[in-house]
């Protein structure tokens, strides 16, 4: 389970991350998915590594 979420949490920054919305409506769903995800601190470094 812990390996889907895992798996799951990167596809979704990734989508999130090369889509076009609004910086705002990026960082609302980054904040939902970081709030729900098991494996957090993946996420936020994939996402950060790549918005910056």
């Amino acid at each position: 389970m812990r390996e889907w979420h895992g798996s799951a949490a990167s596809l979704l920054c990734l989508a999130i991350a090369k889509s076009s919305f609004p910086r705002i409506i990026l960082f609302i769903l980054y904040k939902l998915l970081f709030s729900i995800s098991l494996l957090q601190t993946h996420c936020h470094n994939q996402y950060m590594y790549i918005l910056y």
